[in-house]
Formats: structure tokens, C-alpha cells, sequence
């Protein structure tokens, strides 16, 4: 009935804007789930694609709302719903499962309301198709290659003003990404891609690591030593190098290191954890799916 209900509100054009309150909210809340768990049932593409659809329907809806940043959507378990440690903006973030093992991805960016400008956010929009040389290419609003955010470093002291963020892409049945990319807030739109993230064969403007859908990759941040640690990648069979099929961790962890405005790569760190210290090395976003 819910669902129903606005779903007659979006077609008529009823845009409440400031009058959206927190009891709004929740019914927007629910209708959003409901639509979410229809992405994660539904054994159809069509279906799925369709239920993402008027999920984005009612979240414009709800992120008209000067309440959206602070009300927590709690409900929204297979959605990323990431608020920068800084509080400068939220994530509001999904994957489309396909039949053939590859993904679609959404994303929305909500900033704070403030009084010039109310609220204000951002979709998204994915890239057809990812281009090559991804390490070396920028990207806006309009061209985003899509993925699921699970981390957001703020910007780190004495350094360039941009964050940096943690991604899984969960690539084809063959293999599986992490990134590791910086994001540009200006003017509340964003860039992605930034030459600091410097290593052994040059700087790249983002981190991409691939590897067999098979294997698990550690990707995470240390928030203490300001440091990114990461799986070496290797392949598990002599001679495949460059198949990335075959790829996985080798028992040895690389890192990039917080040095003087850029991210510095490091080989084969000592990465044993402290008392006391979280034993998982990172969140892994297919658990929200």
C-alpha cells in the first residue's frame, strides 16, 4: 500500500521537498526496502533493473528532505548507506546483480542541508562501458565507473583536499576488483581520479586490483599508522601471469602510505595486529547484498 501510495506521488510530479518529515521518511524508508529486496530475490534481469528504477524514484524523493542526512535508514541492510567521518556527505550505494555474473551499480552523494542552498545531492551516472588505462583516467558526475563503496578516508592532514575511498566491483564470473580512488568535492559536485597514489612503476590516479572470483582480497585502512593495507596478488599457477583469473593473495601484504600529500606504495609490510585490533582485514560488500 506504501509502495502504491507514492507511487501515484511520483507520477502526478508531487515533490514535497521541505515538507518531507521524519514520518515521511520512514514510509519512503520502507518502500525503499521493499524495492531492495526485490533486487536481491528476483531471478529476472528485467525485474531487478525495474526494482532499482523506482528505488531511485523514492530515494529522490526522500533526499529532497533537509532531514535526510541525519536520519539513520537503518533499515536499508543491502545498501551502502556510508557517511564520511567528516560528515561533508553520505553514499547511497547498490549493486544490480546480472544473470550472467557481471553488475550494475547506483550511487547517490548527499551533502547537508544549509540554509542558501537546502538540501542537495547528486546522482551518479555509470559508464557504459569502463575504458582502458582506468589508473590514469578522471572522471565526473556524468561518466562514473560504477562500484560499491565501503570505506571513505576524510583528508589526511597536510595534504591535498580529497578523500579517499575503499570499492569492490564485482567484475564478471571470472574475477573480482578492489579500487582504491580519490574523490573531489567542489562546488557539491565531485571528480574521481588524482595523481597520488605513487608506486614502483609510477603514479597512477587510482589503485585497481583484480582477481579470481574464486579468492578473497584484504583491502583496509589503518586508521593509526595512516596506512592502506592490501593483499599481494599473485597467480596461484606458473605461467599465467596477466590472467587475472587465476590471481589471488600470496601470504604477503603490500600497503600505501600517508607521505607528504600522497599515498606511497610499500612492498611486503609487517602487518601483524596489535592487542586488541580487529582480526577481520576489511569489510567485505558482498555481505550487504
Amino acid at each position: 500500500m506504501k509502495i502504491f501510495l507514492f507511487s501515484i506521488l511520483i507520477g502526478i510530479g508531487i515533490v514535497w521537498s521541505a515538507s518531507i518529515k521524519a514520518q515521511d521518511l520512514q514510509m519512503l524508508e520502507d518502500s525503499i526496502a521493499s524495492c531492495q529486496k526485490t533486487i536481491a530475490t528476483a531471478e529476472e534481469d528485467h525485474e531487478r533493473l525495474a526494482a532499482s528504477e523506482k528505488c531511485k524514484e523514492f530515494l529522490h524523493l526522500a533526499l529532497s528532505s533537509p532531514e535526510a542526512f541525519d536520519y539513520p535508514f537503518e533499515s536499508l541492510q543491502t545498501m551502502c548507506t556510508l557517511t564520511s567521518p567528516d560528515a561533508a556527505f553520505r553514499f547511497f550505494n547498490w549493486n544490480i546483480p546480472r544473470n550472467d555474473q557481471t553488475h550494475q551499480y547506483v550511487c547517490f552523494i548527499l551533502f547537508p542541508a544549509d540554509e542558501k542552498q537546502g538540501s542537495s545531492y547528486i546522482e551518479l551516472k555509470e559508464l557504459s562501458r569502463q575504458p582502458d588505462k582506468m589508473q590514469s583516467r578522471t572522471f565526473d558526475s556524468d561518466e562514473w565507473p560504477g562500484c560499491l563503496y565501503y570505506a571513505i578516508i576524510p583528508p589526511q592532514k597536510n595534504g591535498r583536499d580529497f578523500y579517499t575511498l575503499l570499492a569492490w566491483d564485482g567484475r564478471d564470473r571470472m574475477t573480482n576488483r578492489k579500487y582504491i580512488d580519490a574523490m573531489l568535492i567542489s562546488k557539491r559536485d565531485v571528480k574521481f581520479g588524482s595523481a597520488v597514489f605513487k608506486t614502483p612503476i609510477g603514479v597512477q590516479k587510482r589503485m585497481i586490483f583484480e582477481y579470481s572470483d574464486e579468492a578473497t582480497m584484504s583491502l583496509k585502512y589503518h586508521e593509526d599508522e595512516q596506512r592502506i593495507v592490501f593483499d599481494h596478488l599473485a597467480p596461484r599457477i606458473a605461467g599465467m601471469d596477466g590472467n587475472f583469473s587465476f590471481y589471488g593473495p600470496d601470504l604477503t601484504y603490500n600497503s600505501f602510505d600517508w607521505q607528504k600529500g600522497n599515498w606511497v606504495e610499500q612492498s611486503n609490510v609487517d602487518v601483524r595486529l596489535k592487542k586488541g585490533q580487529d582480526k577481520r582485514p576489511y569489510n567485505d560488500p558482498r555481505r550487504m547484498r
